[in-house]
């Protein structure tokens, strides 16, 4: 049997992740429901479906099938939601959270025991089938066929797996074979990971074999085969599944041309990804500073900022291309947004960002600055950069380098980064004395090596600090859950809002603020906000005593 413990760690940092997400979600969709906006519904269903499926693959890759069969009916339940045969009422979304609470006891226990206990789900089955009677994914699936237009298919290629049939396809369609050395390990996991990583860059029609036995993560075979549609080049096909261990060779066959064409322009041609859509798309460039450290990291979470805020219709370089840090130039990529995306509020939360230089809008035709540091200052209003042409050494293109991927990243326990911090502080004690011991001898060579050493001791100083602060959101993203249990529970209307949950905090602060925090909303609920019919009441009497 493979031995599973190497990924808990990220199995239960990504399971958090997933439930915070899925209480976000489910909170925006009952909004959604309550003011009508169909959009915003969708959205928020299409959102929790897809994290309660990972979820369940996941899960049962680890062997965690309580959870993962928890996971499972809560995505049956919504596909329900989704396909129109159950309505999202408060009784549902409350059904819903109560599968999130035991979700989550499920994960403390595994944290706590490597098990995950005896949570008692009977009860929330049983709910949930009642809501669920006759109903199949089938039946689902047929309904949603009946209201939407059919897709065109191919002859060629791997049978069709019923879950992953999207409603239309975008980019060209792909056959990919991923071939395992024969004593490949973990080959369940890796298939998996392959199939989540596909499902990031495109719409995955069909697999080899059943989507539902590599989610399970019992993928035990010697190759896999997937159709994959997706706006991704067959060389950054190959580059994405070939990065995973144990992969022998990666076979990556057009079957059928989608939406990329060859564009021209003034500097050549362009895939369709690289080019601003047909429908007025917005076009950012998004400078860093030249010798900015880990750039690809700093880029892909700028992307992700983005992504937040606005709908991405196409990136240069690619996606991939900017996670590895491979910028062009080295120091910037640009990004083409759907044309009602918020640019202000886009670019605030862009420059907040260490290590970026600008953000400016690209005109049609326009080059980039020669140094970052021309687009600073465009937070209120994008303006074209003036370059005057002139004679200069051709930039050689940036040497390949190891891909990072965001897994890579680690959790730090905080005491480490305060014992490090103290070392820094003593070497600064002992660079001050170095420095008085220079000044006696006079040795100027001396002095200048010291100085520099000062210099670096101080970013080293403000990276560790950096490395201290976490978004608020980790804390804070809880709240909203909590709040509306609470009204629930005493029977009253709150409306909650957030806001500045970017907001960047010192970890140890961070977890000593989110207990006092907890403790000043269940007091607000509990006595700062009075039920709906003593509001009313309140409002009557007020209202006689303005007329009286």
């Amino acid at each position: 049997m493979e031995d599973m413990s190497q990924y808990l760690e990220e199995f239960l940092s990504d399971a958090r992740d997933r439930i915070d997400s899925i209480s976000n979600a489910v909170l925006r969709l009952e909004e959604a429901v309550k003011n009508g906006d169909e959009e915003a519904k969708r959205a928020s269903i299409d959102q929790i479906f897809r994290d309660a499926h990972t979820l369940k693959g996941t899960a049962a890759t680890m062997g965690f099938m309580k959870l993962s069969e928890a996971a499972h009916k809560m995505e049956n339940l919504f596909d329900a939601i989704r396909n129109g045969l159950v309505e999202a009422t408060p009784d549902v979304v409350d059904l819903v959270l109560e599968f999130i609470e035991a979700i989550e006891e499920m994960i403390n226990n595994i944290e706590e025991t490597g098990k995950e206990g005896d949570v008692d789900v009977d009860e929330l089955f049983e709910k949930a089938n009642a809501l669920l009677k006759g109903y199949t994914r089938e039946k689902g699936a047929k309904k949603a066929e009946e209201e939407k237009p059919k897709v065109p298919s191919t002859e060629e290629g791997p049978p069709q797996s019923q879950e992953a049939t999207p409603t239309e396809v975008s980019g060209n369609v792909y056959h990919v074979k991923a071939i395992f050395y024969p004593d490949a390990q973990l080959r369940g996991v890796r298939a998996f990971l392959i199939l989540r990583d596909l499902e990031e860059i495109g719409e995955v029609l069909e697999t080899k074999p059943e989507r539902s036995i590599i989610e399970d993560g019992s993928a035990d075979v010697d190759e896999l085969e997937f159709k994959v549609a997706t706006k991704a080049s067959p060389e950054e096909i190959k580059k994405l599944v070939g990065r995973h261990p144990e992969i022998k060779d990666v076979i990556v066959t057009l079957l059928e041309e989608g939406t990329p064409k060859p564009v021209k322009t003034e500097e050549g041609t362009k895939t369709a990804e690289e080019q601003p859509s047909e429908g007025g798309g917005i076009t950012l460039r998004i400078l860093l500073e030249k010798d900015a450290p880990l750039k690809g990291i700093r880029s892909f979470l700028v992307l992700q900022e983005i992504e937040k805020r606005a709908k991405v219709l196409s990136t240069n370089p690619s996606r991939l291309d900017i996670q590895n840090g491979d910028l062009i130039d080295g120091h910037y990529f640009e990004v083409t947004l759907a044309p009602d995306a918020n640019l202000d509020e886009i670019k605030e939360a862009v420059l907040k960002h260490p290590d970026v230089a600008g953000v400016e809008v690209v005109e049609p035709g326009s080059k980039p600055p020669e140094k970052p540091s021309e687009a600073q200052g465009t937070q209120a209003e994008a303006k074209k950069p003036e370059v005057q042409p002139k004679p200069e050494v051709k930039k050689q293109p940036p040497a390949p380098r190891e891909k990072i991927k965001m897994s890579k990243l680690i959790k730090v326990d905080v005491s480490h980064l305060d014992k490090l911090m103290n070392l820094v502080g003593e070497l600064v004690i002992n660079k001050g004395r170095l420095e008085q011991i220079a000044e006696r001898l006079g040795d100027r060579e001396l002095i200048e090596t010291l100085s520099t050493t000062s210099r670096l001791m101080a970013e080293l100083q403000d990276e560790i600090m950096q490395m201290r602060l976490t978004p608020v959101a980790e804390v804070f993203n809880k709240f909203p859950r909590m709040v509306r249990s609470l009204a629930r529970k005493e029977g009253k209307e709150v409306e909650f809002i957030m806001e500045g949950t970017e907001i960047e905090v010192d970890r140890t602060i961070l977890d000593k603020l989110g207990d006092v925090l907890v403790h000043l909303l269940r007091n607000a609920i509990d006595h700062g906000i009075e039920p709906p019919e003593e509001r009313e009441r309140s409002l009557e009497n007020r209202a006689r005593a303005d007329l009286s």
